[in-house]
């Protein structure tokens, strides 16, 4: 044999690769049949078994089979557009979020699409690949409403303990009710040992106790 460069098919494709002349280059698989054997796809795991719909766009001249790869794949295949049907060349992963080229994302209008909130039953725009999702999820309007509710209830059984002794001392007339505490910093009315109404923060309150100024005056 030879160290020359020489021009020899490939055993399993036929492809013809200029390849070093050297001993065992007649068995010897080209570079593209040799990267196929490792980006196999496990089983159940390759575009053709997750997505059938992307695996219908795979053209036949496509380096990678459905089959052969994953749908987070990084690998460069040849998918056509489902919109236009023009084939273009990009990585799996891509092809998995973009189905579009470009040019229909911008001009079709199915790009999104109308969904109702399970919760507020309002209307919201969302990206055609969001929909199922998004028919199922409340819009960011009310999963950010969920959140604050469910953060100010956590608050109030954090001070509820706390203001449990002086439930018998909160006034009527107090814009804040005991239920509606969130924080120490808050503001309420409570009836003092005289009977008047002292509007204070509750922090202060816990601290000073019961007896208003008035109060404290009179006992000096």
């Amino acid at each position: 044999m030879t160290a020359r460069r020489v021009l020899l098919p490939c055993p399993a494709c036929g492809h013809e690769r200029w390849t070093t002349g050297t001993k065992g280059c007649e068995t010897r698989r080209c570079k593209r049949c040799a990267q196929r054997c490792f980006s196999t796809a496990p089983p159940g795991k390759s575009v053709a078994d997750l997505r059938p719909d992307l695996a219908a766009l795979f053209l036949s001249t496509s380096r990678y089979t459905p089959e052969e790869v994953g749908v987070h794949s990084n690998r460069v295949v040849i998918a056509a557009c489902s919109g236009c049907g023009e084939p273009r060349e990009r990585q799996v992963f891509y092809l998995a979020k973009h189905p579009r080229c470009r040019a229909c994302t911008r001009t079709r209008q199915d790009t999104v699409e109308q969904v109702v909130c399970p919760d507020c039953k309002r209307l919201r725009t969302v990206a055609y690949y969001d929909r199922e999702v998004a028919k199922h999820r409340p819009c960011p309007k009310c999963a950010s409403k969920a959140t604050q509710e469910r953060l100010a209830a956590d608050r109030h059984e954090r001070v509820a303990p706390l203001l449990a002794p002086y439930l018998p001392y909160w006034s009527p007339a107090s814009a804040l009710q005991p239920e509606q505490v969130r924080a120490l910093w808050q503001e309420a009315t409570f009836v003092c040992a005289c009977g008047h109404d002292r509007r204070c923060r509750i922090r202060d309150y816990l601290i000073v106790g019961e007896r208003c100024v008035s109060c404290a005056r009179h006992a000096a």
